[in-house]
């Protein structure tokens, strides 16, 4: 059955405890988050090119996927069996990094882990929107992201603890990927019992007043939850404008600069810094709690203030967090405060996301035509993940050739000449909006 407008002649599922299956799976990969720097460079005694190849590499094997299952999902109208396929198939190909002693095991089995796992991104917002009426979507989407990010900061914090308790050997690493594969299968479970089968199918393209939101910046291109994706081939639409599609490569830009940062920085902390693994695990939890913190008034202050002024605002907080690291990096020291003032950093870092990506969709969304909102849109997930996968080879092989110190501050100079093109984009873009309404 196709939803039309005005059209609610199905019975919604009551209440929200069906999102205890989302919420589960972001719990698991809470766990792991923090996990591959810390596994190549202790568990596999290998260096941190190899943590940015992996990253990069496990990322661009879920890409295509995440298209693939969508187109599928889209053809077949079906929707339960993509995310149980997703979480089953992604805790039972996780429970393989008990093989992985090598760094090539390792990427194997991590991808095939992303592969199976994207079943359940592209359909996971689609089932909410299905399965609620057309009024209760917004509120609906509002509070999956909550609980999707409550269940990362949850799984970090699980993570936190159980290092604090397990002995005092690389193994527990291991122990740490199986714990995470177990909560996935777990998560399959509780959606198999509580998610029906939606008894209506909705076509993506008429979606476009709403999208997702990550919350929760990370290292890896790997979103929690997605509603637009670039078509097949030969669905390309060519009626974005040109300032539009500069803003969209100046986003990508943009991902690619913060990611030459955030990825080799853990392997910094670890390396030059030498903290512990709970060091490690707090850095990022504080990084995801700011995040989740900062999304509940981030759409006020963009709808306030205006997205240029935000990212702005943004984009400088960044730029000076980055140069002070690179600074510390180079040779600046806090002495015995240094660790902490590092970790306060990262996760006001954390804190700064939400309202640049907030303010960046907001763009798209008031700047081009509603028909096209949701394409382009997917263009923008798909081109700030290829920079987000690009930066993670580069910035790797940086930092082991040149050191993080330079790696970091090349990274606060790209973010200065991305924001001057984004920030440029977005004055055109709106200056224009403002000139079609008055005319």
């Amino acid at each position: 059955m196709s939803d039309r407008e005005g059209e609610h002649s199905f019975e919604p599922i009551s209440g929200r405890k069906w999102f205890l299956g989302y919420f589960l799976s972001n719990l698991a990969g809470g766990i792991t988050s923090p996990l591959i720097p810390m596994y190549v460079l202790i568990y596999l005694h290998s260096n941190v090119f190899y943590v940015g190849l992996t990253s990069a590499l496990v990322s661009a094997a879920g890409v295509p996927f995440l298209i693939f299952w969508g187109n599928i999902s889209d053809r077949l109208g079906l929707r339960k069996v993509f995310i149980l396929l997703g979480f089953l198939g992604g805790g039972v190909s996780l429970l393989g990094i008990a093989f992985a002693n090598s760094v090539l095991i390792y990427i194997a089995v991590l991808a095939v882990f992303q592969i199976v796992i994207m079943a359940s991104v592209p359909v996971s917002t689609m089932i909410i929107i299905e399965n609620t009426s057309r009024e209760s979507w917004p509120n609906m989407m509002s509070t999956f992201s909550m609980v999707s990010s409550a269940g990362t900061v949850l799984g970090l914090s699980i993570g936190t603890l159980a290092i604090l308790t397990m002995p005092e050997n690389p193994y527990y690493l291991v122990y740490l990927y199986i714990i995470s594969a177990l909560i996935y299968i777990s998560a399959g479970i509780a959606v198999s019992v509580l998610i029906p089968e939606p008894e209506r199918n909705i076509p993506r393209g008429s979606l476009f007043n709403i999208y997702s939101v990550r919350i929760i910046e990370r290292i890896r291109y790997i979103p929690s939850n997605i509603i637009h994706i670039i078509g097949e081939k030969g669905t390309e639409d060519r009626s974005l404008t040109v300032e539009m599609w500069a803003f969209l490569i100046s986003c990508a830009i943009l991902m690619f600069a913060f990611q030459m940062f955030f990825v080799p920085f853990p392997a910094y902390m670890i390396e030059s810094r030498k903290v512990s693994d709970t060091i490690i695990y707090l850095m990022y939890l504080g990084n995801s709690a700011m995040g989740a913190i900062t999304y509940r008034f981030s759409g006020r202050a963009v709808n306030s203030y205006g997205p240029n002024r935000i990212l702005l605002m943004s984009i400088v907080i960044r730029t000076v967090i980055f140069s002070i690291v690179a600074s510390v990096a180079i040779g600046l020291d806090f002495y015995s405060y240094t660790v902490l003032v590092l970790v306060i950093l990262y996760s006001v870092l954390g804190g700064v996301w939400s309202l640049i990506s907030i303010s960046q969709l907001s763009v798209i969304s008031n700047g081009i035509r509603p028909s096209v909102r949701g394409r382009a849109i997917g263009y923008y997930n798909s081109l700030t993940g290829s920079g987000q996968i690009a930066a993670a080879v580069v910035a790797g092989y940086l930092s082991l050739v040149v050191g993080y110190g330079i790696t970091f501050t090349l990274s606060a100079i790209l973010v200065v000449l991305a924001a001057i093109i984004t920030l440029r984009s977005v004055s055109v873009i709106l200056n224009r909006k403002k000139k079609t309404a008055s005319s």
